[in-house]
């Protein structure tokens, strides 16, 4: 700023003084516009002294405070501010950021809700609600505020936003024609959006076009390979080596952007080292056959890292689905069915034909493209690459209903989580049964209180020593007890989802025995 001394001197002598009038409040605006954010604060300050029921000094002094990420300072003036006009729109919109800041998600949307309440066809109070009911698990609550978005065209940046959270939205839904339309519809506006081209990465990847897929994920991260976002009082600075494709441990409730700085670092398109320091890294590479390709990458950060890093990479690499049986071998109690790599016909050679398996392409989880197959229908599906193709066992309970159990490892140690019971042998928690029957609703509640009772001692010991024989800080298993006790493994790797249940839903029940899992690995992070 050319005349900055002079705005400098001015501001010193007006505070000096006592004398702080609107001019100054605009000197204050200037400096906040230059990103001398100390010298603003300073001044807001003054003139709030000076002049207790300034609502513009109040305001703007809870704005500078905010965007130099003193959140917890910032609020207060907001609330003041609010105390003088209650009806302010601006004064709520800052206290509604300033509560997200401070890892108030819900109290953020109730404050942004009222300044809508006054303020209805603000397009960017729209867009922002939408970002935070997404980020509390409340889809059709953030669908409808992106749409209002778009309704009130609020201009390229806010209606390219609103195209990419719906999109990611319809993505997450599985609806990927949808997803496509509004990804589509954001490059028009703006063909750099970051987002748009995550998003279309995934729907590429999901259609079967890699090579697109790989064009996407270039256009996204190349440029800025590390995102950074930074928490009002964080506890820990945290690197998290991450994967543009789908082989992520979901670390969003793991490594929650409230109480930690969070730095995520897409390893395959960053160069060196890290931009910025940190105190403990944790390897989100999940899935051990997507992260093979990084093999390299991951193994000469892992040697050249001075600070603790959860989840080494060597470790994760014997989590592959074909590698448990020589991993779990030797537990007592745990059947491993038979597994391996399959690309096409010729490889069915050896296969015993007269049973039933499931094949599944490499990089999929949560049941996504798993079919049941015998072993002829098997031959037709394969393409050139690569699959799964696992043997399936009958696990039926004496019900005739299926039963998936899943364990977290914390350090190790095993942590339940949930039970699902299913008609279906492809058993889905959220489709299954036990969210609104009582007689598994209460069958889960003893599973998640003593698992120990409810699987038995043969198959609760097996699922123990997965934890220990994986060796990892965090990872789950997802298995079936059989009529003779024995736990029959689904999988166990690190890329499992836990996320805690909504608190005005049916499920919050199960939130106390989430919490303790969250708990544990923030215990492990913070203690590395």
């Amino acid at each position: 700023m050319a005349n900055s001394r002079l705005w400098q001197e001015n501001a010193g002598n007006a505070q000096a003084r006592g004398l702080i009038g609107p001019a100054h409040l605009t000197l204050a605006e200037g400096l906040v516009s230059v990103g001398r954010l100390d010298e603003a604060i300073g001044l807001y300050d003054a003139a709030a002294r000076s002049d207790p029921a300034s609502a513009p000094a109040l305001l703007g002094l809870a704005r500078a405070l905010l965007a130099a990420g003193r959140a917890a300072e910032a609020f207060p003036h907001a609330d003041a501010a609010l105390a003088l006009d209650i009806d302010d729109v601006e004064a709520w919109r800052v206290a509604a950021e300033a509560l997200n800041a401070l890892g108030e998600p819900r109290l953020a949307a109730q404050a942004f809700e009222r300044a809508l309440s006054l303020a209805p066809t603000a397009a960017s109070l729209h867009l922002r609600l939408g970002g935070l009911y997404e980020a509390l698990d409340q889809p059709h609550d953030a669908a409808s505020r992106y749409l209002e978005t778009l309704r009130l065209k609020g201009g390229a940046a806010a209606d390219t936003e609103a195209h990419i959270g719906l999109s990611g939205l319809f993505g997450r839904a599985g609806q990927f024609a949808e997803a496509r339309v509004h990804a589509e519809a954001a490059l028009a506006l703006a063909p750099g959006a970051r987002g748009a081209h995550q998003n279309l990465a995934v729907i590429c990847d999901h259609e079967g076009r890699l090579a697109e897929a790989e064009a996407h994920r270039e256009r996204a991260y190349r440029a800025a390979p590390l995102i950074v976002t930074r928490a009002a009082a964080p506890r820990r600075r945290v690197l998290t080596l991450a994967s543009a494709e789908r082989a992520n441990s979901p670390d969003r409730y793991l490594i929650p952007a409230a109480r930690y700085d969070r730095l995520i670092w897409f390893l395959a398109y960053a160069e060196g080292a890290p931009e910025q320091d940190y105190d403990v890294a944790f390897n989100a590479f999940g899935d051990a056959d997507l992260a093979a390709a990084h093999a390299l990458r991951l193994a000469d950060f892992a040697r050249a890292s001075d600070k603790p890093l959860l989840n080494p990479p060597d470790r994760i690499a014997r989590t592959t689905r074909d590698n448990a049986q020589a991993l779990f071998a030797d537990i007592a109690d745990l059947v491993i069915p038979e597994t391996r790599r399959v690309r096409e016909a010729a490889d069915l050679d050896g296969f015993d034909a007269t049973r039933r398996w499931l094949l599944r392409p490499f990089g999929s989880h949560g049941g996504e493209r798993v079919e049941q197959l015998d072993l002829g229908q098997a031959a037709t599906r394969l393409d050139g690459r690569p699959h799964y193709l696992t043997a399936f066992h009958d696990f039926r309970s004496g019900d005739g209903l299926y039963r998936k159990y899943r364990v977290f490892f914390v350090d190790r140690a095993p942590y339940p989580y949930h039970l699902a019971a299913s008609r279906d042998w492809l058993v889905h928690y959220q489709t299954s049964l036990t969210p609104t029957t009582p007689a598994f609703i209460e069958e889960e509640r003893r599973f998640l209180e003593n698992p120990e009772a409810a699987l038995g001692a043969p198959a609760f010991n097996a699922i123990s020593q997965i934890g220990r024989r994986l060796d990892l800080d965090f990872a789950g298993v997802d298995f079936a007890v059989l009529a003779d006790g024995r736990a029959l493994l689904f999988e166990a790797n690190a890329t499992m989802l836990i996320h805690p249940e909504a608190e005005d839903g049916p499920l919050r029940r199960k939130n106390p025995f989430i919490q303790r899992v969250l708990e544990a690995f923030w215990a492990r992070l913070e203690s590395a």
